[in-house]
């Protein structure tokens, strides 16, 4: 038993010298898993929308870097989710032909809690990845410029509040519908992120806009938040 010991505390020393020994030749961390919190906003919001405040969506992406692992510029590519949620004071309808649109004066004589429209991508994004070389602590800078697409997996408004469908009762109501009508099935846009270690500041703006052309309010999806990577790799 004390040789068995004396074994394992020989090779964990042996492992916490090279450990030690490694910290000085790290050549560069790389990021790999994102979770991102931010809040959502729409250039050309319609007349009389209010988008709340505390419409906060989250991202959840895997990165590599299939070129530049060792320096200071890398290529990076990836995939992932990311949940849009907008809470505002319109309600989802579409017109005689079929057009949707924001209708604002119906929560005016109603009480409601939550009126929300989700929107669930699946995106693939590239960057370009500029850092510093970290640390004894393994921090760095980045700084990173991207591009990412994405299809729509998911769309959906929950509500829960008066009844303002004249269906014929008074009491509170709560539903879910999914599958969300001339949302455009596919994005593509442009996103920086700026940080120091784990943590980093970014921003994303759409190049396209969230409802099919014509079909719907020509507003534009921009997205500003922090985020925290939560795996990141050591390059020897």
């Amino acid at each position: 038993m004390k040789k068995f010991i004396l074994i394992i505390l020989f090779f964990y020393s042996l492992g916490s010298y090279s450990q030690t020994d490694n910290v000085e030749n790290i050549k560069m961390v790389n990021d790999h898993l994102f979770i991102d919190v931010f809040s959502n906003n729409w250039l050309s919001t319609p007349k009389g929308l209010e988008i709340k405040p505390n419409s906060i969506s989250s991202d959840l992406y895997w990165m590599l870097a299939p070129v530049g692992r060792k320096s200071i510029i890398s290529f990076n590519i990836g995939y992932g989710f990311s949940a849009q949620s907008i809470k505002s004071n319109g309600i989802l309808y579409r017109d005689s032909i079929k057009n949707s649109y924001f209708n604002t004066e119906i929560l005016d004589t109603v009480s409601y809690r939550i009126n929300k429209f989700s929107a669930v991508y699946m995106d693939v994004p590239v960057e370009i990845r500029i850092r510093t070389r970290p640390n004894l602590k393994h921090r760095n800078f980045t700084l990173a410029l991207g591009f990412k697409v994405g299809i729509l997996v998911q769309s959906f408004v929950k509500y829960f509040g008066d009844e303002y469908r004249f269906l014929g009762t008074d009491e509170d109501v709560k539903f879910k519908q999914y599958g969300v009508k001339n949302i455009l099935p596919y994005r593509y846009g442009v996103y920086s992120r700026l940080g120091y270690g784990k943590f980093y500041f970014f921003g994303y703006y759409s190049l396209s806009g969230l409802f099919k052309y014509k079909k719907g309010p020509n507003v534009v999806p921009i997205n500003l938040g922090v985020g925290f990577a939560l795996y990141r790799s050591k390059t020897y």
